[in-house]
């Protein structure tokens, strides 16, 4: 059953029987409960309890001549079906009786519940609802296939993964009905149920945790898939090229591995719906389908995220988002699912490009490293596989701004981006090479008709990238980095002039499928800008190309004339704000401070004033300010000079300027006294005037009210403190003021400039870190945001003079007590960040007994990067019983070879082994002792929470002992059989087997007893015949053990025959 019996009664308890609590929810909600309530205690239970059914049906029949009272009935009636499970098939037939407007007013409202309160309901009026949909079905209800699909996509919503699971298959095991089949196979037209059903059903299949309990539900949804794809076809072609992406994912299950082998050797299979495999990977999917990937509140989201949201105003934004839908098994999934609605959705113009870009780099960054990394990459660029000139191009540009977007922010990702889809090109489908090829050149020459070449080559040829990647791009798009064959031998490319006419018809002309395949093959790639033809060849195309930009260049120049008017005005405007803003902050002093402002404004506004004079014009603003100690209390003054500053001074980083620092010298390398021409900008007078006490509270909240103007306002503070905090008075407490000022804690505000500054210029990010972790250390100590920002940002020079100040002692890097919440934070990052974060563990060199809790909890399947660290961390270090107890209390997990590896580092000598066995024996003393045998005992699930530690117990000692003598016996150091027999261990197994509480370990566990008896009998027969080898009789030969066996076939050398040279 879907409905949880505890969610019922809860619901009943609080005086509701649709809503899971009245309490919780709002007004509307409960007021449209107790509406629903009194249109069935008037029409339905009143009139039951004083008339007989058939009286009470010719009532029913003659309510629906009026719509006012039909609708009201029809909610009475509705209430009481999904309230009264009983009463079903009665409520149901009432409906039907009223339904003289087809069922309009009955779907129109079961609608509204999905849409409005599908949330707030209980799960059995979610139950309700299914069975609802069955008798729909039975009695061939018109367009109820529409409210199918609106529940199915509020059912595949949630953080709940076992509940969405529940509530689908529900849905499935309806639909899987021979009445449910018969339906499918009824309905007319083109149903959109059918794509949607097919891609949440594959979703929850591909991300069903590996074991028995979703077993029986994986074949379910997987055999439904089959019926959907195999018998209602067409209604899956809508979507297009997407269809593979889907199939893809199951290719290879017993289901659908015969059906991906007919798709791609025998597409004649599928009645003509499609030619073959190019065909459907050039089909692009309708527009209708992208909104059904998600759920109704996704969809939801992310459109707003889109319309509302502006770069810089996003960060909140998604990280709820990321918190409130992909923290569930499938977030994998829904991630990629999220990147191609984001990217390829048309059925709103008014979307944000800019946030599209955001938003589908967010979750491509936050996907977990591995399969589900690549998945998402697949489905980034996956448009691009098929593209043609004469579908929307937006899918293909929102690709390429996120890739621009990219390379802006961490070139790395941008990089490995490229990459992909150049190395893809290939390997996708080798056969489809020349194809996928031409289809990237087609996309390339879109976008650079819309936007221009300089566009594309921003990505092709930007320096932030290795040569290597620009070389593999223009060889992959120009196609001379592999031949253009098959497996089979068969050229795919065109034919050219010197070709022999094989493929052609017997008039000698090639077919008309040949000259599409030829046309398209053949088409100049794009990255053949930079590699132009031998002078000595006059290429006709070529020419015409040329001859026809110039004959649309006079075209052109009214659009661009435009163009530059709107520039202007742009201009403009900006300018106007700002002269605004400044008039607005002169207006707001007074007296001698407005007089000293104008005049300061008057110099800023006269191109012909050098620096000096406009230093000069601060100096005495700020003399002025330090001065008059009434101004020091008045807030309003002083943010009005605050303001005034900010617009005179900014921009405070050019964009034309690479670095503030010099770049004739190495980082390393730069000494503070020789930086003094950095700082003499107007911008380091108001800096320098902190170092004056009586004034500095003053200074600070100037400085904070320009940062509204400017945000590298504080990021050049911290440039300066670094450089003059040492030899003057200047504090670094400064900078924390000015953080207060904001309403910010100094970690956020660490973290945010730090960000900033690494974006805006590399090199005074490399500069200034070690200042920032040595004069913070505290609070950079334990801030998950500025490591996080550290190793995003940080390169190979930027680690190394790093980790020089860690070697110094310059620098703390990490404390216990904020330790773990940074690494548990840290596997959530992109994997070289993660890789940058353990260098900085492996050079601090942080206590082993820190980790112990990692040990225990770290998932080492999704998080591989940690797992190994750990590792490696492990094979430092002797075992001692806490950390023995952490790692053998890890969850009991076949597919988890983790604890294997840590148990066999433990015992990798001989020392380490006894110490160990030693320490297994006292912990199985203490477990047995205290009657702690079961997980289930020392860890029940209603005490179980995400942080909580995982208690040991004898299941867990006697698992994952069982697991290492299946994989690690009869290696060539025998440590694991030392481990088993060593004495003290021996011993306490044989004990624990004879004690009375060890039936159910026994039985669980007698093969790992197996394992220590065999063991035990083989050694004591050893030491029994070396003790009388000299008394025995001659000839007698030792029987081999069991492993001694299995270890002289591994050893045993193939015997060698000699044959004469003409032997068969």
């Amino acid at each position: 059953s879907m409905s949880d019996p505890r969610t019922a009664r809860r619901g009943v308890q609080n005086g509701s029987k649709l809503l899971k609590s009245r309490d919780k929810y709002n007004n509307e909600a409960t007021s449209f409960e107790r509406h629903w309530e009194g249109h069935y205690s008037h029409f339905i239970r009143s009139p039951q309890t004083s008339m007989s059914e058939t009286q009470f049906r010719d009532r029913l029949i003659s309510t629906g001549n009026s719509p006012e009272t039909r609708e009201r009935v029809t909610q009475g009636l509705l209430f009481g079906l999904l309230s009264e499970p009983e009463n079903t098939n009665k409520y149901f037939s009432y409906l039907g009786e009223i339904a003289t407007d087809n069922w309009y007013s009955t779907l129109c409202n079961m609608n509204m519940i999905l849409f409005e309160y599908f949330t707030k309901i209980t799960d059995q009026a979610k139950s309700q609802i299914v069975q609802f949909f069955r008798l729909s079905i039975k009695a061939n209800v018109g367009k109820i296939d529409n409210v199918i699909m609106n529940f199915v996509r509020y059912g595949s919503d949630g953080s709940d993964f076992a509940s969405r699971v529940r509530l689908i298959k529900g849905v499935v095991e309806m639909l899987s009905e021979k009445e449910g089949k018969d339906w499918i196979l009824s309905l007319k037209g083109l149903s959109l149920l059918m794509p949607t059903l097919l891609n949440i059903v594959i979703r929850l299949v591909v991300d069903m945790p590996q074991g028995t309990s979703f077993d029986s539900t994986r074949t379910l949804f997987l055999n439904f898939a089959f019926f959907i794809v195999a018998r209602r076809l067409q209604c899956c072609l809508y979507l297009g090229r997407d269809l593979l992406l889907i199939l893809l994912r199951v290719s290879r299950t017993a289901q659908f591995a015969p059906l991906w082998r007919d798709l791609v050797k025998n597409p004649g299979q599928f009645g003509g719906a499609f030619k073959n495999v190019e065909d459907l990977l050039n089909r692009p999917p309708h527009s209708s389908v992208f909104p059904l990937k998600l759920s109704i509140p996704m969809q939801r989201q992310v459109e707003f995220m889109m319309l509302h949201l502006k770069h810089g105003s996003h960060e909140k934004h998604i990280e709820w988002f990321t918190e409130w839908n992909l923290r569930a098994h499938d977030s994998s999934s829904l991630r990629a699912d999220v990147i191609r609605f984001v990217l390829a959705s048309t059925h709103m113009k008014e979307f944000n490009p800019e946030m599209r870009a955001v938003i589908a780099y967010s979750m491509l960054t936050t996907s977990t490293p591995g399969p589900d990394m690549q998945w998402a990459k697949l489905v980034l660029w996956w448009d691009w596989f098929g593209f043609s000139a004469g579908e929307s191009p937006l899918g293909v540009e929102h690709t390429h701004f996120v890739l621009r977007y990219a390379i802006n922010s961490q070139p790395v990702i941008g990089q490995t981006l490229l990459e992909f889809a150049m190395r893809e090109i290939t390997k996708l489908h080798p056969p489809l090479t020349p194809s996928i090829r031409a289809s990237f050149n087609n996309a390339y020459r879109v976008i650079a008709e819309r936007h221009g070449q300089t566009a594309v080559m921003y990505v092709l040829e930007n320096a932030r990238l290795d040569s290597s990647i620009r070389e593999l791009c223009k060889g992959e798009l120009s196609g001379k980095t592999s031949t253009s064959t098959d497996r089979r031998g068969l050229h795919l490319a065109g034919t050219r002039g010197g070709a022999k006419p094989g493929g052609n018809t017997p008039g000698g002309g090639p077919t008309a499928a040949e000259k599409a395949k030829s046309a398209r093959s053949v088409t100049p790639p794009i990255a053949s800008a930079s590699n132009p033809p031998p002078s000595g060849v006059r290429e006709k195309g070529v020419k015409r190309e040329a001859d026809k930009m110039e004959k649309n260049g006079g075209m052109n120049e009214g659009k661009k004339e435009e163009e530059k008017g709107k520039e202007k005005r742009k201009k403009d405007d900006k300018e106007g704000q700002e002269r605004r803003e400044v008039d607005e902050a002169i207006k707001g002093l007074k007296g001698e401070l407005k007089s000293l402002a104008v005049e300061m404004n008057n110099i800023f506004k006269d191109d012909k004033s050098d620096e000096g004079e406009k230093c000069g014009a601060v100096q005495k603003l700020m003399e002025f300010v330090q001065e008059n100690e009434e101004l020091h209390e008045d807030e309003s003054q002083l943010e009005n000079v605050g303001h005034l500053l900010g617009c005179l001074l900014r921009p405070l980083v050019s964009i034309e300027n690479t670095s503030l620092l010099p770049e004739s010298k190495a980082i390393h390398k730069i000494e503070n006294d020789s930086l003094e021409e950095c700082f003499n900008a107007p911008l380091y007078v108001v800096f320098r005037s902190l170092s004056v006490s009586e004034s500095r509270t003053a200074i600070e909240s100037i400085i904070s009210c320009m940062r509204e103007k400017d945000k590298a306002v504080t990021y050049l503070l911290l440039f300066f403190l670094k450089v003059y905090s040492e030899d003057s008075n200047l504090p670094v407490a400064s900078y924390e003021n000015v953080a207060v000022h904001f309403d910010s804690t100094l970690d956020a505000r660490l973290t945010e400039d730090l960000e900033l500054m690494a974006k805006d210029d590399r090199r005074l990010f490399s500069f200034c870190l070690p200042f920032v972790f040595s004069s913070f250390s505290i609070v950079a100590s334990g801030c998950i945001g500025l490591f996080r920002t550290f190793c995003h940002f940080a390169d190979n020079d930027i680690l190394c003079q790093f980790l020089g100040a860690v070697y110094r002692e310059d620098i703390v890097l990490f404390r216990k007590d904020s330790f773990n919440p940074i690494v548990y934070d840290s596997l959530e990052w992109e994997g070289v960040a993660e890789m940058m974060f353990w260098q900085l563990i492996n050079a601090d060199g942080v206590n082993a007994e820190w980790f112990y809790p990692l040990y225990t909890k770290i998932n080492s399947i999704k998080n591989s990067v940690a797992a190994a660290q750990l590792l490696i961390l492990l094979k430092r270090h002797e075992p001692n019983t806490s950390l023995v107890r952490a790692i053998m209390s890890r969850p009991l997990n076949n597919l988890d070879h983790f604890t294997t590896s840590a148990i066999k580092l433990m015992i990798e000598d001989e020392e380490c082994c006894s110490k160990t066995a030693e320490i297994l024996a006292s912990l199985m003393k203490k477990q047995m002792s205290s009657g702690e045998i079961l997980v289930s005992s020392v860890n029940p699930k209603s005490s179980k929470s995400k942080n909580s530690p995982n208690k040991l117990s004898m299941e867990h000692i006697f698992f994952h002992l069982t697991e290492l003598s299946s994989r690690c016996l009869v290696k060539e150091k025998r440590m694991t059989e030392q481990l088993l027999t060593t004495p003290s261990f021996r011993e306490t197994v044989q004990w624990t087997r004879k004690s009375e509480k060890s039936s159910i370990l026994y039985s669980k566990f007698e093969k790992f007893y197996s394992f220590v008896e065999m063991l035990d009998e083989q050694k004591n027969s050893s030491r029994s015949l070396r003790g009388n080898r000299t008394g025995s009789v001659r000839g007698t030969k030792r029987e081999a053990t069991p492993i001694e066996q299995e270890d002289t076939k591994k050893k045993k050398k193939p015997s060698v025959y000699i044959v004469d040279s003409d032997s068969d």
